[in-house]
């Protein structure tokens, strides 16, 4: 991990913590294993609201975008497990990007980010790429053709509130694991989206095959 990155995941766990007011440069300069008070911050970023700037284009590099490199997204052939490839991506992303998003909400006003640059880049981001993945499968057969965008937004909606409940309350919603939680996901969007052909174990592929 280049040191930018180490200041940014720092600096990120401790405005979570403590709020951005209140953390020091020297505060994030120990934490990202730099000398205390040494200014090698300022090596990399002007200031430490440059350092809070920054920290969009990570969540946007290193969690989002990262989100959609799993291949088993795109496996139309193999639907079940591209839904459950979905939801896991989707909540690894939210647990990733917590000490971000709890960062700039502890922040408030103070917060050195436009709100229309988070809606834009990384909250709507997220669900037009869901609801466009929704469509691609519903466009091969594979899932019935809703509201796409609705649909988004409840299934991505549910995630975010599984994991923040927890941040919040010290506990999930009804106390249970994330296997169950995802296996309960699936099964709950399996049944609402897949077609009778895609339910029955046709694929696309198989039914061209045969």
């Amino acid at each position: 991990m280049s040191m930018r990155n180490q200041i940014i995941e720092a600096a990120l766990d401790l405005f979570a913590s403590q709020g951005f007011a209140s953390t020091t440069v020297a505060e994030i300069e120990a934490a990202a294993g730099l000398a205390a008070g040494s200014g090698g911050l300022y090596r990399h970023f002007a200031s430490k609201r440059a350092v809070f700037a920054a920290a969009v284009d990570w969540a946007d590099e290193h969690v989002y975008a990262a989100a959609e490199l799993d291949a088993r997204l795109l496996d139309i052939d193999r639907p079940h497990d591209a839904l459950r490839a979905a939801g896991e991506t989707a909540l690894v992303a939210v647990r990733k990007a917590a000490p971000f998003h709890l960062a700039v909400l502890r922040a408030g006003r103070d917060a050195p980010i436009e709100p229309a640059q988070l809606a834009d880049r990384l909250v709507l981001r997220s669900y037009r790429q869901f609801a466009m993945w929704i469509r691609t499968f519903a466009a091969a057969g594979v899932f019935r053709r809703v509201d796409a965008a609705a649909y988004a937004a409840t299934a991505l909606g549910s995630i975010v509130w599984f994991h923040f409940a927890e941040v919040f309350t010290g506990t999930t919603p009804g106390a249970i694991d994330d296997d169950r939680f995802l296996d309960g996901w699936v099964d709950a969007h399996w049944t609402s989206l897949a077609t009778a052909a895609a339910a029955s174990g046709s694929t696309p592929a198989a039914t061209t095959s045969s």
